[in-house]
């Protein structure tokens, strides 16, 4: 009886720290996009010429942070 117990407990902690890492690891990569969401807008202001590509403006759209920068497609063309 211990025994099942004691491996009812083990798969247990498993998923616990399982889902802390899961939840780690969408944290962090919510900061990541932060960080280089603001280094574009930066980046935008410093550089003449600068411009984004579409994921790069969905990925900032989706956090809020707007990048004040032309967008262009995989074709090289100007969106916006």
């Amino acid at each position: 009886m211990t025994e099942i117990i004691q491996n009812c407990v083990g798969i247990v902690l498993g998923l616990v720290a399982i889902a802390i890492l899961f939840f780690a690891m969408l944290t962090g990569l919510n900061k990541q996009s932060e960080v280089t969401c603001i280094k574009l807008q930066n980046q935008s202001q410093e550089y003449r010429g600068f411009y984004i590509t579409e994921s790069e403006d969905t990925m900032c759209d989706s956090i809020g942070i707007e990048v004040d920068a032309p967008i262009r497609g995989v074709d090289g063309e100007i969106i916006r």
